[in-house]
């Protein structure tokens, strides 16, 4: 994976790699073309900034950080884990907890966090960062603080040096046809790649 975030720089020797598919309200159209339906999916969460998919290889640790500002809430939706799950874990404001394939884990991105794997396996998590819903006036903040971020410098050099040439996914059209011998109909799945 490209380096496409500063953030990189929490880990030794770059073994922690990140997959944009949307940075701060935008699109990353040549990855989200390789990932239609989580891309679809992740369209259909209210007040969805950020979406990434973070893979951390083994022997990889993440130094506490900390998100800048109140108001997002971050989703870890964990895809591969290693065999011992105990032994990949995220420490969030000093609460220990590990990921398990298909369990969520929502926290407070401002709360302290870091991450260690210590297995020889890849860990990959789909995070997601969306908006808390924010008393006033606290919500003009974050509407101001998501708008200005949105339109930054950084956040534009990010997401220009985001797509890493993944091909699109192939799409499946079904094909309806009828059996040589018994002449019965059936529908088959071609897969298109133009």
């Amino acid at each position: 994976m490209h380096e496409v975030q500063p953030r990189d720089l929490y880990v030794a020797s770059r073994a922690w790699r990140t997959f944009l598919l949307k940075i701060w309200g935008h699109e990353i159209k040549e990855n989200t073309a390789a990932v239609p339906d989580t891309y679809q999916a992740i369209c259909r969460i209210p007040g969805v900034h950020t979406a990434l998919f973070s893979i951390l290889q083994g022997g990889a640790e993440i130094t506490p950080h900390r998100g800048s500002a109140a108001g997002v809430i971050r989703f870890h939706y964990p895809l591969i884990v290693p065999k011992n799950p105990e032994d990949c874990w995220i420490e969030i404001g000093g609460h220990h907890f590990f990921w398990q394939e298909g369990e969520p884990l929502v926290f407070d991105d401002t709360r302290e966090h870091w991450v260690k794997n210590q297995t020889e396996e890849t860990r990959v998590v789909l995070i997601i960062d969306f908006d808390a819903n924010m008393p006033f006036p606290v919500n003009l903040y974050t509407t101001l603080r998501y708008n200005l971020i949105r339109h930054s410098t950084e956040v534009k050099a990010v997401q220009e040096r985001a797509a890493i040439g993944v091909p699109p996914r192939a799409t499946s059209t079904p094909v309806a046809s009828q059996g040589l011998i018994s002449m019965a109909s059936h529908t088959t799945v071609s897969t298109d790649r133009s």
